[in-house]
């Protein structure tokens, strides 16, 4: 075979392999499917409760779960589109959705990507739903509260965090200013650790 054919070959063969690989999707758990179909049919009937209701339904409810398929390395890794998504779906499911991000923020480790959009959506529940956020808080033991309060406060730089301050001032304006002083602690404690 004449090296220009070989080439050739080669180029033929690594196309074909490449398409291969395109070709072949990536298996998902029972768990990974169904919160997958469950987030299509969200995004198909955003405003519908019982889809909303399905797709609560879905999602992990304890943070090894949700660990074992947002992690790096993970089926669905990352999982901004799963998480972030979360908060807006209070409208309907108050309590629901803070119960679910309160259960999964109280046994959280910050860490980029999927722990990080965990903690936006904590935050920004909070922010929306403080009265509600702050009663779940309230059934916490004191360790966990302390947990969830300490992974919430994770920043590297608050000017560019204002929703932490905003539910510290939402906290005050519902009268639970116990609640926001134990926000305002963490967040001392973290601006004197040093950065990571």
């Amino acid at each position: 075979m004449s090296p220009h054919r070989r080439v050739l070959h080669l180029l033929f063969l690594g196309i074909v392999l490449a398409l291969s690989a395109a070709g072949q999707e990536k298996t998902l758990s029972t768990e990974g499917r169904t919160l997958t179909n469950a987030l299509a049919e969200l995004q198909k009937n955003p405003a519908d409760p019982a889809v909303q209701a399905q797709y609560l339904k879905a999602f992990p409810h304890d943070y090894k779960t949700f660990l074992a398929l947002f992690e790096p390395d993970r089926e669905l890794y990352d999982g901004h589109e799963f998480i972030l998504v979360l908060p807006s779906l209070a409208k309907n499911h108050e309590t629901e959705v803070g119960h679910l991000l309160v259960q999964l923020s109280k046994n959280a480790q910050w860490n980029a990507d999927a722990p990080n959009h965990l903690e936006q959506a904590t935050i920004v529940y909070g922010d929306e739903h403080t009265q509600t956020f702050a009663a779940l808080l309230q059934q916490l033991s004191a360790t966990e509260r302390s947990t969830l309060i300490t992974f919430l406060a994770h920043a590297q730089n608050y000017a560019v965090y204002p929703e932490y301050q905003t539910l510290i001032d939402h906290l005050r304006d519902i009268g639970r200013g116990d609640l926001a002083r134990e926000f305002e602690v963490a967040r001392e404690r973290r601006l004197q650790r040093p950065r990571g």
